[in-house]
């Protein structure tokens, strides 16, 4: 595989979470979601899902606006990429990739992304408190050379999704290449909802609207240390120790000065596997 491939397409894989919002779920116990009271509804097309007073749906383009200005904020402030960097990243290059993303998944005819709304959230005009944005793993790379327009506060992130895809190409060859696989580029939760295990729930319901539209697998990338907490609701459940982002240096110098959450981890779940029992909706 050409080595511009390799970085186009991990380069898109900005889920890359930290602790408590992004990526995975904060260090709590699973819930077992089969004592959960469930209501499913159909409004238009879209299906959608309410656990504990949480709907969780489909995304649709008038959640574009809104996602492309909850990315940023969320990423700014929580995510270890963007702010334990001894340089942090300007804001406009981190809502530039936002925007890059958002337009990529939200806004393509390909759209794969989940939405968690509370309608008495009143953080944002369409009260979403957590997204998954996802698009399949063949489709166009949104970005091409993010060099092009990231600056240079951004290249140690870049330099750090490069040096993962190496792994994941090991591990799983020939992955991004595949038709029946999707990457969930950017996972995310508002801080008044970190708690209440609403990544955990959105996976499961993006595992099955994507086996719905012939989609098997996903990947994406976290600096949880609880990964296992979301991941083993699924049999088919891998996960690649990837990166001492503690450890990591660029040109002699350690460049991650606040990071909490030492390994970086990229997962691949297998949906078509199926869930375990406590994972049944």
């Amino acid at each position: 595989m050409p080595k511009t491939r390799e970085k186009n397409f991990i380069r898109r894989s900005l889920v890359l979470g930290g602790p408590r919002s992004w990526g995975l779920l904060p260090s709590l116990k699973a819930p077992d979601l089969t004592s959960r009271r469930l209501t499913i509804f159909f409004s238009f097309s879209t299906r959608s899902i309410i656990m504990n007073n949480i709907q969780y749906r489909r995304t649709v383009p008038e959640d574009a606006q809104v996602l492309k200005n909850l990315v940023p904020n969320v990423f700014y402030k929580r995510e270890p990429l963007g702010n334990a960097l001894t340089i942090r990243p300007s804001v406009e290059a981190i809502a530039t990739v936002s925007d890059r993303i958002v337009h990529a998944t939200v806004e393509s005819p390909d759209n794969l992304s989940i939405v968690a709304v509370d309608n008495t959230y009143k953080g944002n005009p369409r009260s979403i408190v957590g997204f998954i944005l996802a698009r399949p793993m063949c489709s166009p790379d949104p970005f091409g050379d993010m060099s092009e327009f990231a600056d240079p506060t951004m290249f140690p992130i870049l330099e750090v999704i490069d040096r993962i895809h190496l792994e994941v190409e090991e591990e799983f060859p020939g992955f991004h290449d595949m038709s029946d696989a999707t990457n969930f580029e950017i996972v995310g939760v508002v801080d008044e909802y970190l708690t209440r295990g609403i990544v955990k729930d959105m996976a499961i319901v993006a595992g099955d609207e994507l086996l719905k539209a012939g989609y098997k697998k996903a990947v994406f990338a976290t600096a949880s240390e609880n990964i296992k907490v979301t991941s083993s609701n699924w049999v088919g459940a891998h996960i690649i120790h990837s990166l001492d982002l503690k450890a990591f240096e660029m040109k002699g110098a350690k460049v991650f000065t606040n990071v909490k959450n030492e390994v970086l981890q990229l997962v691949v779940l297998d949906y078509s596997q199926g869930r375990r029992t406590n994972a049944k909706l």
